[in-house]
């Protein structure tokens, strides 16, 4: 006769669809992890919700400047800042290098408001990257609000498009996406 302990396994399996999810700096949901959150969104009876497109400004140049591990670092504690900004409701993810894409389970209005504090508050946030230096950080946004029958991919590509628009005109600030 042989037992077999499937705590183990059970364990190694739970790990694996983490890993799948999460992403493994910031410990965020990745790209796969939003969009597998982001269907409880479309299948509300009534669906309002908005997605953002967010990244830090002249990242490449903090990194170029500082180094990876310092970019790193600005990576953590924006993830932190969003985590604590955003509703248990909201999903918070990080699509990959500085993109941060959220959904949030409310109208264009209250989206914008949630995001501008996010904006404020990482402006006025110092980033401690060693004892003697601290910098500051900016982050721009873009969003777009889903309407029945968009696609979430085009829902997307309308945040990261209004995105660029907030970086054209200036970056540290949020834009919405219009036609």
């Amino acid at each position: 006769m042989t037992i077999h302990d499937i705590t183990v396994e059970a364990e190694k399996v739970d790990e694996a669809e983490e890993r799948a999810e999460r992403d493994q700096l910031t410990h965020l949901l990745n790209r796969f992890g939003f969009y597998e959150g982001i269907k409880e969104f479309t299948c509300l009876s009534e669906p309002v919700f908005c997605v953002t497109y967010i990244d830090i400004d002249h990242f490449k140049s903090i990194n170029d400047t500082y180094g990876h591990e310092v970019g790193d670092l600005m990576l953590g504690k924006l993830s932190n800042i969003l985590l604590s900004e955003m509703r248990e409701s909201d999903i918070v993810s990080r699509f990959g290098g500085d993109e941060f894409v959220i959904a949030t389970l409310s109208d264009k209005s209250t989206t914008k408001a949630i995001l501008q504090r996010v904006v404020d508050r990482v402006r006025l946030e110092v980033f401690e990257i060693s004892k003697d230096k601290k910098i500051n950080i900016t982050i721009s946004c873009g969003f777009s609000s889903y309407e029945p029958g968009k696609r979430i991919d085009m829902l997307i590509q309308e945040a990261d498009s209004a995105l660029y628009d907030a970086k054209r005109s200036g970056r540290d600030r949020v834009c919405e996406f219009s036609h």
